[in-house]
């Protein structure tokens, strides 16, 4: 009878243990950011929002993660996980496969818009938060709402359980032995105004060395790729890459000759009227200027071809001038110049045809110098091209030819007329 007895409080004693562990661990809010390794709004929101909400709610929180294959070494992880005490986030990498397909799982259970189709956009229960703007002003208020109402669990997507499962913990270096730590402090490199700088955990082989903070700063700075060749960058968008580098080249090409062409003149040339062809090429580069100008404006998804990805050019801090002035809207100016130009050149008298003329080419050789830098960006710096982009520099090339003729010879008459 005493056994039974004894028995039936241990069980009893372990049942109270497991409900009290279960209670002591509180409610969870779970929330998915999906990212791109190239884009500033992300890493803004990576390394200056969520870390302040990790702090409080994350407690020391566990990095897990699925390891790149070799193909992803180049952007990093498809999945980081960061779980913590109140606060679980899964970072998804949409420049992966496996991110990819989380991310068109996301719009389609919750029905997001297409023209939202960007990133950083933050899914929590049935709500999803776009851009940074409405991630730091609506997550924390989210964050205790669902933390009131007993948690919030994750949004149901396709293959998000499996992926969860086929994470494991962040790589980690044991701490350093005083030898080590003996060998630092008598180097004689000057740490004045040093920090600590953690290396990301791209690769299984990759170190980390724990910060005064484990589990905070660490896992957000690892997240983005600081590091990656002009080779990997051209691979991330290799067909409109390509097409950009040579587009590149036309224009440099053509800069060279035109330049040569202006810088001397025929003394006596025959008169050559401007082209038609240059309102026509101008209205259509108002049309592409005035969409990527909203686009740009209103953070709205650009429709994109074939070849190219527009949204991460888009989405880069090159799409817009001293951070107020779309590139688009610089564009719209331009070919509104271009066209006045054009109607005084074509209708007015001497000698403000000639200036006209002159301003005509002046401002097509602005155009393609900017469009040439734009273009470099692209491939070599941002790792996708904008088709739209792409286009507005091949007109701004050909009125740039279109330009060279009759301005050679405004520029000859002019000098004709200050020597007389």
């Amino acid at each position: 009878m005493r056994k039974w007895v004894k028995i039936s409080i241990l069980v009893f004693f372990m049942l109270t243990c497991q409900v009290s562990a279960v209670a002591s661990q509180g409610p969870i809010v779970r929330a998915i950011l999906f990212y791109s390794p190239t884009c500033p709004h992300c890493h803004t929101v990576i390394t200056e929002v969520l870390p302040p909400l990790l702090q409080i709610y994350g407690g020391e929180p566990q990095v897990l993660y699925i390891p790149p294959t070799p193909e992803e070494e180049p952007v990093g992880p498809p999945l980081i996980g960061i779980f913590g005490e109140s606060l679980e986030i899964l970072y998804v990498n949409i420049y992966t496969e496996l991110g990819q397909e989380l991310y068109d799982s996301a719009f389609e259970v919750l029905n997001i818009p297409s023209e939202l189709r960007v990133v950083p956009i933050m899914v929590v229960d049935d709500r999803y938060l776009v851009g940074g703007n409405e991630i730091p002003e609506q997550l924390p208020s989210i964050i205790e709402e669902g933390l009131a109402s007993g948690g919030i669990d994750w949004v149901d997507l396709s293959g998000l359980s499996s992926a969860i499962e086929a994470l494991i913990p962040a790589p980690t270096e044991p701490p350093p032995t005083e030898d080590a730590t003996q060998e630092v402090i008598e180097s004689p490199v000057p740490t004045e105004g040093v920090t600590d700088v953690t290396p990301s955990p791209i690769s299984s082989n990759t170190a980390t060395v724990t910060p005064p903070n484990p589990g905070i700063e660490n896992p957000t700075d690892s997240l983005l790729v600081k590091e990656i060749s002009i080779l990997e960058r051209i691979k991330l968008d290799l067909e409109g890459n390509i097409l950009a580098i040579v587009v590149l080249v036309g224009m440099v090409i053509s800069i060279a000759m035109v330049s040569s062409r202006l810088i001397f003149p025929d003394d006596i040339v025959k008169k050559q009227e401007v082209s038609w062809l240059i309102p026509v090429l101008c209205i259509i580069g108002i049309g592409v200027a005035t969409y990527l100008t909203y686009v740009e404006a209103s953070g709205t998804e650009a429709v994109c071809g074939p070849v190219g990805d527009c949204n991460t050019v888009q989405e880069s801090k090159y799409a817009i001038l001293f951070g107020i002035l779309p590139v688009g809207a610089l564009g719209l100016l331009g070919y509104a110049g271009i066209i006045l130009a054009w109607l005084v050149a074509k209708f007015g008298k001497e000698p403000w045809i000639y200036w006209a003329n002159v301003a005509l080419v002046g401002m097509s050789l602005f155009g393609t110098l900017f469009s040439i830098y734009l273009t470099f960006l692209e491939p070599f710096v941002i790792g996708a091209t904008c088709m739209w982009c792409v286009t507005s520099a091949v007109i701004m090339t050909l009125l740039l030819w279109l330009t060279a003729g009759p301005g050679s010879e405004a520029i000859g008459r002019l000098r004709g007329m200050e020597e007389g």
